[in-house]
């Protein structure tokens, strides 16, 4: 029987006890080895952190430690052994004096809703008479610590098991899947980014938690969360109709398809998103109408890569040599199936946010207030008139490779295409498999020619979140 990935940690100070935990837990019930903590490398250390904590009489920093340890592993169940270093010798007639009883005081009234309501077994030298009272109404199972040993313990849950489905066993898995569904909180908004420069843009938004003393926020009012070994940023943004937005954000470590492709796919399966988006810079494809600042939000987008090369033979006559020859030629036969963005989202784009003329001639207002050592884009010649950015929604090609080259820009160029990047197809080919809905929204910030360059990078990044930010206060979250 497996079980929903559920992550157990097991609290003991002995070595033999936690492996018994650890190899009963794996071995006869299917937990995976990986989700079991602490995990083998470190659980020397671990036993010796707690030791030299409680007898050094830190209980509170004993409880900050493991506090830390089940927020940062993401912990959905917890062992506790309720005799701790030297509680068993000198304060085992009075469980309300011992550490892992304290500790469990401690879980019950913490500010966390994820540690207040950590589902719990606790296993301990008391006699089961006196494992009662209010603190000890909330473990979901109790164990005498005279059954830690694998075979009493083992036969004592198949006993358990063959009874009914309140066993141990099934208790266990029942409270630590709710409590994990219950933790995975659905986010309304995920933002995705490729560069640091484009995500620094995105952190500094106005959000709900900035300017507020709330725990672990920092001064820009984003609160950092660790995931899998990946660094998440989480901040609430507030709608023009006073909705709460909550927000999950992620730098990606690298460019390109398959890794906006593995992200987003990391982020709804976490985060369960209602939308997620990508923000920041791209390459414009030039044209008497687009200029560099221009916001591109593709209804569109395909990857310029996919195809399959095909070769032809014809009959040649070669009057050379007064006979006719094979002549082979080779071309690039483009696979141009496309992701599309969502009629609700397309709607609004093109019927409200593109007509909102004041929001792009802020723009530049606001951007040179704020950023007044860096280049504003400077509306070329030939458009006879100048303007401020606007939003363009015709076709955005992705593809794998940096490009600065304007003859493969006229190989690639498509009629109404606009732009290319190196991550929207995978954003949107990743979501388009899920309940979320994709949509991109980048900055032009050159032509991918030989003359393309870093200049207008910050513009860029600054339009795109500005512009996501808009889009979705005003015009998506307003019920």
């Amino acid at each position: 029987m497996k079980n929903e990935n559920i992550k157990i940690l097991i609290v003991d100070n002995k070595e033999e006890n936690i492996l018994i935990l650890n190899e009963l837990l794996v071995e006869e019930y299917g937990f995976r080895e990986e989700y079991v903590f602490p995990k083998v490398a470190e659980q020397t250390s671990f036993r010796e952190e707690i030791r030299t904590l409680l007898s050094e009489g830190r209980r509170t920093d004993f409880f900050k430690y493991l506090d830390k340890y089940i927020l940062e592993n993401d912990i959905d169940l917890l062992i506790l052994d309720f005799g701790l270093t030297k509680d068993e010798e000198n304060e085992s007639e009075k469980i309300s004096n011992t550490s892992g009883y304290l500790y469990l005081d401690h879980l019950n009234s913490h500010e966390k809703k994820e540690l207040k309501e950590l589902p719990i077994i606790i296993f301990s030298i008391f006699d089961s008479n006196l494992m009662t009272g209010q603190n000890l109404a909330r473990p979901i199972a109790k164990i005498p610590k005279q059954l830690i040993d694998k075979s009493s313990m083992l036969q004592t849950l198949q006993s358990d098991l063959r009874k009914n489905n309140k066993s141990l066993f099934y208790s266990i898995i029942h409270h630590a899947s709710i409590y994990k569904s219950k933790k995975e909180s659905h986010y309304d908004l995920a933002i995705l980014c490729a560069l640091k420069e484009e995500f620094d843009e995105v952190l500094n938004l106005p959000n709900e938690w900035k300017g507020k003393n709330i725990e672990d926020v920092d001064d820009n009012g984003w609160k950092k969360i660790k995931k899998n070994d990946e660094l998440y940023f989480e901040t609430v943004f507030l709608s023009s109709k006073g909705k709460l937005i909550k927000v999950i954000g992620k730098c990606m470590n690298d460019m390109g398809m398959v890794e906006s492709a593995t992200y987003t796919t990391k982020m709804i399966h976490l985060f369960k998103p209602k939308y997620i988006t990508m923000t920041g810079i791209a390459a414009g494809i030039k044209d008497n109408d687009i200029e560099v600042g221009d916001i591109i939000i593709p209804q569109f987008n395909w990857n310029w890569q996919a195809g399959k090369f095909k070769t032809t033979y014809r009959d040649e006559f070669d009057n050379e040599n007064n006979k006719f020859r094979n002549k082979i030629s080779t071309f690039f036969d483009k696979d141009m199936r496309q992701k599309e963005l969502s009629s609700t989202l397309y709607d609004i784009v093109t019927q409200e946010l593109e007509s909102n003329k004041v929001f792009y001639e802020d723009l530049f207002k606001n951007f040179s207030s704020e950023y007044r050592s860096h280049t504003i884009p400077i509306i070329r010649e030939n458009s006879k008139k100048s303007r401020y950015p606007k939003i363009i929604t015709e076709k955005m090609v992705s593809g794998s490779a940096v490009v600065a080259d304007i003859d493969l820009i006229n190989k690639i160029k498509q009629r109404k295409v606009v732009g290319l990047d190196m991550e929207a197809y995978g954003v949107f080919y990743a979501a388009k498999k899920s309940q979320t809905e994709p949509i991109i929204i980048k900055s032009i910030c050159d032509f991918a020619d030989e003359a393309k360059d870093d200049e207008y990078h910050i513009f860029a990044s600054y339009a795109s979140a500005r512009t996501m930010y808009e889009l979705f206060t005003k015009y998506v979250f307003i019920n």
